[in-house]
């Protein structure tokens, strides 16, 4: 997948998140909400919070989010979340 196909991915994720899981981001919020969006932070959204989801839809969402900002740098991250 490239790039832009993966940022506009992320967009939807996000969206699906905040409209249908978490007005606050939910198990991203560390990410989403607060801007910590280092890899260490994001995996550590991965094997803690994401990890615990119960309802498996929702953690596919979660998991697939997390994994795609992973695969971007930490300024492709930060202009696709409009982090400042």
């Amino acid at each position: 997948m490239d790039k832009f196909l993966i940022k506009q991915r992320i967009h939807e994720l996000v969206n699906i998140i905040y409209t249908d899981y978490n007005c606050v981001g939910g198990e991203l919020h560390l990410v989403l909400d607060n801007g910590n969006i280092e890899d260490d932070n994001i995996q550590w959204c991965l094997d803690n919070s994401i990890a615990k989801i119960t309802n498996e839809d929702e953690k596919k969402i979660y998991t697939e989010c997390a994994e795609l900002l992973l695969k971007l740098s930490y300024s492709s991250r930060k202009r696709t979340l409009n982090i400042r």
